[in-house]
This record gives C-alpha cells, structure tokens and sequence, in this order.
C-alpha cells in the first residue's frame, strides 16, 4: 500500500496488527518492532519527522534488547535515524547514529568488501562536507575508494573530489 501512495490505509492495518502483536507478545518483542519501524517509515514518508524519530528510537531500544546491540536490524534503525536527521540538515545528531551504524557494520563484515560499508561511509563523508570539515570528509571518502573500490567505481566520492578540486581554484567559491 505504501508503494502506491495508500498511507493512510497502510497506516491503519499497522496500527491493527501493532495493537495485536503488542497485547499478545509484548512490548519488547522483535515483531512488535518490526511493525513499529514500518508505521515509522510512513511517518517519515509523510514528513512527519518528529514521530518517525519517537518511534525509530522505540525501535532501536527493543531491537537492542532482543537481537543485541551488534545486528543487522539495528544497523538498518540506526541508519533510518541518521538519514532523517540528515534530510533535516541536524549534522550533528545524524553523524553518532551512522558512525555506530558503521562501527557495527564493520564488525560484522570484518575484512570482507561490503557495499553497506561503502555507502555508510559515503553518508558520513557528506555530513563532515555539510559541516566544513574537508579533512574528515576526504578521510571518509578515501576509507570508502580505498577499501571497497570494485563497489564504487563511479561513486559520490568522485562527485565531491571533483566539487573541492574546482573550489580550490576559485578562491572560496565554487567554479562554473
């Protein structure tokens, strides 16, 4: 329903089947949270931000609870937490959401080329860009090529190498 735009209709059957799971496993059950993150994301859709964020933090707190701190639901939560914050342009309470995301990403990837990795990385490298912080940004980006180039060989990070490389020869402003 979500996908044709039926929001309302979605988010009546959601609010149904989160008032049955919740009277019949509980609160702290991951499959009250997984129809939590779903009534969150339409939330979000419809830009109403403030009770995404209320219920992807209710998510977050059951998934730790029931999966551990170190799964791939809370990796997917924190990155939706990041994500709003960082479509509000709210850098600094985005970035702590996806560098957690990205610490439990790589351990759980370890060594192994994961395009999840790439992509968190590419999201923390656009918050420094947001916040002026070139070096952070340039280290992020670079972390992202250099670990995971087959992933990203046209990527973002050849985006904002190019934009900082005309900046630099236009005294501050952006070149045309």
């Amino acid at each position: 329903l979500t996908k044709i735009g039926e929001y309302k209709a979605a988010m009546d059957l959601l609010k149904e089947a989160f008032s049955v799971r919740s009277r019949e496993l509980g609160p702290d059950n991951k499959d009250v949270a997984f129809v939590m993150y779903n009534i969150a994301i339409i939330h979000e859709k419809q830009g109403s931000f403030s009770e995404a964020i209320a219920l992807f933090k209710e998510v977050l707190r059951v998934e730790q609870l029931v999966l551990g701190k170190e799964h791939k639901d809370v990796v997917h939560t924190l990155l939706k937490l990041g994500q709003i914050f960082k479509e509000s342009h709210d850098f600094d309470r985005a970035l702590p959401y996806f560098l957690e995301a990205l610490e439990i990403h790589r351990k759980l990837c370890g060594t192994s080329q994961s395009q999840a990795i790439a992509r968190t990385l590419i999201e923390v490298g656009d918050i420094h860009l947001a916040q002026g912080r070139v070096s952070s940004m340039m280290e992020s980006f670079s972390d992202a090529e250099r670990n995971y180039p087959k992933i990203f060989s046209t990527s973002r990070i050849c985006e904002q190498f190019y934009y900082l490389y005309r900046l630099s020869f236009s005294n501050g402003a952006p070149a045309a």
